[in-house]
């Protein structure tokens, strides 16, 4: 099993990334988190990966972290919840956020994610209850980018980015780039520009 790769980000494609490891090129999955933390091309870094081997070939999902992937298999292991719903979970939500609400049994929240029905939403509340009091307690959870404040500019923005395809855990990351620089920004096209510039750079695009 790959677990781990340290290598060059080569090309970042959405939420494909190819690492460039001595030559060998490792095309993945990663969540939010990593393509916030892993997705600038020509950077150095070090990815955890799982690895599902399938009957036409084997897949590498990508994590910014080794708990972000203990909470991906753990989402796994739930009956309905397959390695690509766990993506799109952990790409559409901050761990932080989908711990809460499994938490506050927020099923309207995960039904919001495509590719979870409410039946799959209602199991992954029922069955990982504990675990995800046991992730709560961890630090690597609200390590990721914060969510933009309710009301204003940076809402406006976010919903703004977010109709043009971007999850909110990418928009979260894009805003809080150009975050430092709200104050030179005297309009919402403006500030989206920035945004947009800033995430064509940092893909190396």
């Amino acid at each position: 099993m790959i677990a781990l790769l340290r290598g060059t980000v080569l090309e970042v494609h959405g939420n494909q990334l190819i690492l460039d490891v001595h030559g060998v090129g490792f095309e993945m999955f990663v969540t939010g988190a990593c393509l916030g933390t892993c997705g600038t091309v020509g950077e150095e870094v070090s990815i955890h990966t799982y690895m599902q081997v399938k009957d036409d070939g084997v897949v590498l999902f990508g994590f910014a972290a080794i708990d972000e992937k203990d909470l991906f298999r753990r989402i796994i292991s739930v009956s309905g919840a397959g390695p690509k719903t766990a993506l799109a979970i952990l790409t559409a939500l901050r761990p932080v956020e989908f711990v809460r609400a499994i938490q506050q049994r927020d099923a309207k929240r995960l039904t919001g994610i495509s590719g979870v029905g409410k039946k799959t939403a209602e199991r992954l509340i029922l069955e990982l209850a504990d675990a995800a009091e046991a992730f709560s307690g961890e630090d690597w959870v609200d390590s990721q980018p914060p969510p933009v404040p309710k009301g204003g500019l940076l809402e406006d923005a976010s919903e703004a980015l977010q109709a043009l395809g971007y999850s909110q855990a990418e928009t979260d990351a894009m805003l809080q780039r150009v975050g430092p620089d709200v104050a030179e920004f005297y309009d919402l096209q403006a500030l989206l520009k920035a945004a947009l510039t800033k995430q064509a750079s940092k893909r190396g695009r």
